[in-house]
């Protein structure tokens, strides 16, 4: 009796067992469309009309009948051998290949998993995966030639290949190895992004691996590959996954050293209580500080910040955004609330782990220099944390989508910029130098910035008056 082993689950190969392991070169073409054909369904017959549909998609030319006799007759040349029954037997209803489905590897793997199946839950069941999987040797029928097999029978076999993945990798996951597929699940999303059943594995795995932020970064960039393709937001499971994830934290996604990343206050801060106080009443929506350039903006807001820590005991962000695009400040942020080494490669995608880590933290965030409303409005977590937004501008653009409120620092007055002077450069010198104090306070426009350039230079040159300290930046 002849034996084969027939490989259609990766490059086409039909093998004689009882001649060690010969190899039979059916010519790639309609012969090997013909014997894959047959070999659907080992034991059965397959009819002309099929037989057709799979050489040619539908459309078979004049004489198709004899065309496929003519087909027949070479696959037995290189099948049969003398004094054997043929490989593929005729009748009335068509051909049938000759063979038990257990030397197919298409309908090996089938059987492997109605055993898995039936396994379910035991520790049978992922050995059996395992076996059933080993089998694809790469795309199934990748060098057969027929329109009809690629478009019927491939996708289903595809979509039972990816079940048994999935299954397998559940099996490795309640065993408790979480690590040992997370770089297996990150292939399959970039291979498979519509599908969340990757999606949700992966987070699982990240998460139990003791990597929650990299987890809820793994939802955002999905939720973002699902609007983007799909026009639709993550299903059920995957809500309630990332819901389940933020429930145990993101407090264990989050540094035990809590961030405190406002800059240092300037010494001897003067004047601003009426601002102040009006910074005591910002609550949810974000306050824009703007004005000219070293009017103090970025002083006032680390000021009200560190008279009010109490109010954040879960710390406070702070970036600079002069000459930074979004994504970079991004990952400024998330380096600050505790996020993972490894981020997402988008701004949507950072933006969204970003409001995951922060929600419900009471933290204050100061996003300094802001240029636009285009790069500020990413940066926006939402929730609990207090923003300050300082620039130039009044960015109409987050205060009209955010309700954000504005708050326009002018220049010192007269008195506040003179009380300056006199605790920078100490209140005898002033008293001596009236005149030159007026004369500074006057070339100065009641910038904080410039007053105390104009403070350190004239305490680096103590042999100048105040007047010709003046006079100097009056010409600079």
């Amino acid at each position: 009796m002849l034996l084969f082993r027939v490989r259609l689950l990766g490059t086409f190969e039909v093998e004689r067992t009882d001649q060690s392991d010969k190899l039979i070169a059916v010519p790639a073409g309609r012969l090997r469309a013909l014997f894959s054909a047959l070999a659907l369904r080992p034991g059965r017959p397959v009819s002309m009309t099929e037989i057709a549909d799979r050489l040619w998609d539908g459309e078979p030319p004049p004489g198709a009948r004899t065309t496929i006799r003519g087909y027949i007759k070479r696959l037995r040349r290189l099948l049969d051998v003398p004094a054997e029954p043929s490989v593929i037997s005729s009748g009335q209803h068509g051909y049938r290949l000759e063979m038990e489905p257990d030397r197919i590897d298409l309908h090996r793997f089938r059987a492997l998993l109605v055993r898995a199946a039936a396994a379910t839950g035991t520790d049978d069941e992922s050995p059996l995966l395992r076996e059933a999987l080993a089998l694809w040797r790469g795309p199934a029928f990748c060098d057969v030639s027929s329109e009809s097999l690629h478009r019927e029978v491939v996708p289903a076999l595809l979509e039972q290949y990816y079940e048994a993945v999935q299954r397998r990798i559940e099996c490795d996951l309640a065993a408790g190895a979480p690590t040992g597929v997370i770089a297996e699940l990150r292939y399959l999303v970039g291979e498979n992004p519509l599908q969340e059943g990757f999606w949700a594995q992966l987070m699982r795995a990240l998460h139990e691996a003791g990597r929650p932020a990299e987890a809820l970064a793994a939802y955002e960039r999905c939720r973002v590959v699902l609007a983007e393709n799909l026009g639709a937001d993550p299903g059920a499971r995957l809500r309630e996954l990332h819901r389940s994830i933020l429930a145990d934290g993101p407090g264990s996604a989050v540094p035990v050293a809590k961030p405190h990343q406002l800059p240092p206050e300037v010494p001897r801060f003067v004047g601003r209580e009426q601002e102040l106080l009006l910074l005591d009443g910002i609550r949810s929506a974000p306050m824009v500080i703007s004005g000219p350039p070293g009017v103090g903006k970025t002083a006032l807001a680390a000021r009200w910040g560190r008279r009010h820590q109490d109010r954040f005991p879960d710390g406070e962000l702070y970036v600079d955004l002069t000459g930074l695009s979004t994504l970079e400040a991004l990952q400024i942020l998330l380096a600050g609330a505790g996020g993972p080494d490894r981020l997402p490669p988008d701004v949507s995608a950072r933006s969204g782990l970003f409001r995951s880590l922060v929600r419900g933290r009471r933290m204050l965030l100061v996003l300094d220099n802001a240029l636009s409303a285009e790069q500020v409005r990413p940066l926006l977590p939402g929730g609990a944390p207090v923003v300050l937004i300082t620039s130039v501008d009044a960015l109409p653009g987050p205060a009209a989508s955010t309700g954000a409120e504005r708050l326009e620092l002018a220049p010192l007055t007269e008195d506040e910029a003179s009380a300056l002077l006199r605790e920078l450069l100490g209140p005898r010198r002033c008293a001596v130098e009236p005149k030159g104090l007026i004369e500074l306070v006057e070339v100065c426009s009641g910038l904080p910035l410039t007053l105390r350039v104009a403070a350190e230079h004239a305490n680096r040159n103590p042999r100048l008056s105040l007047a010709d300290c003046a006079a100097v930046l009056r010409s600079g």
